[in-house]
Formats: C-alpha cells, structure tokens, sequence
C-alpha cells in the first residue's frame, strides 16, 4: 500500500539520519587518534573501536588509514608505516547501522601545512564547492562530476582525479 512506502521511507530516512549522526560523532574523535609515531594499523583500529562504541554493528568496509604517500591511494590498506610530522593523514570510515552503511573521508594534517599542501587543499575545496553547486534534482552524477573535474584540471590535476564524483549516487 501506498501508506506502508511512505512509512518505510519516512523509517529509511530516520535510520540514515540517526547512523549519520553517530558516524559524525565517531568523525570528531578521529583527530585525537591521529597522533606522530603511530602506525597505519594502529589508528584503524581505534577507529573501528570507536565505530562499535557508537553502536555500528561492525565497520562498513576496511577502515583506510593511509599517510604520507598511501594518502593519494584511493583504497589504500592501513599498514606498519608510522605517521609523519608534516604529512596529511586520509582516513576512510563508516559502519554498518540497522542494516544500512554510513561512510564519510577525513584528511587529518600533522603539523604545519607546506605551501604546496595549502594549493592542493584550496584547490579540492574549490573543485567540491563547484560539484555542490551543481547538484539539484534530476542533475545526471556525471554533470556533478564534470563541474568538480573542470575545476581541478584548470589547476593542472585533472590527471591526478582517476576515480568519480560522489560514487555515482
């Protein structure tokens, strides 16, 4: 019946809203696990502590910790490498909540940011907005893709950019 989709939806959407919630509170805490010394490994796993402490049933996927020069590896795997000072940190996490999977990217900066890391900040940041900008209903995934692609190539990493915007969703 038309009342049971409607009821479902309205329950989906609450369900979404309730693990985003919770995924968001995980994220604040990431920081303080991104620590000089520490290895790869070392911060997934309390990462994945902190998922099951928010009440996920177990991670969505392998969480990704990758440092350094993993951190340009879409789906790298945590591993021995410890982190190093001046180096930005990319973690890749979410969990599994009433059957549904919540994930969200983070880029944890230790210590000062070089020039260079401010011009390859600025310029994602730019290219995100431009992504953002575009979307609305009905919009094909591969406009949005485009604006965000237009925006990084202009800053000459359009060969850098090797995956899709948001998934395709």
């Amino acid at each position: 019946t038309m009342y049971s989709a409607v009821s479902s939806r309205s329950k989906e959407i609450a369900t979404l809203r309730e693990a985003g919630r919770r995924l968001a509170r995980v994220a604040e805490q990431v920081p303080t696990l991104v620590l000089e010394g520490r290895t790869e490994r070392e911060v997934a796993a309390d990462v994945d502590a902190l998922l099951r402490s928010a009440g996920f049933e177990r991670p969505a996927f392998e969480t990704i910790v990758a440092s350094g020069p993993n951190g340009a590896l879409p789906h790298a795997r945590p591993g021995p490498r410890p982190l190093r000072a001046g180096e930005g940190v990319v973690l890749d996490f979410g969990g599994v909540y009433d059957g549904y999977c919540v994930d969200l990217t983070r880029t944890v900066q230790l210590g000062a940011i070089s020039p260079s890391q401010g011009r390859l900040y600025a310029a994602v940041r730019e290219a995100q907005q431009a992504a953002i900008a575009v979307v609305r209903p009905g919009i094909a995934a591969s406009a949005v893709d485009a604006a965000a692609r237009e925006v990084l190539e202009r800053h000459g990493l359009g060969e850098a950019f090797g995956h899709g915007t948001g998934h395709g969703l």
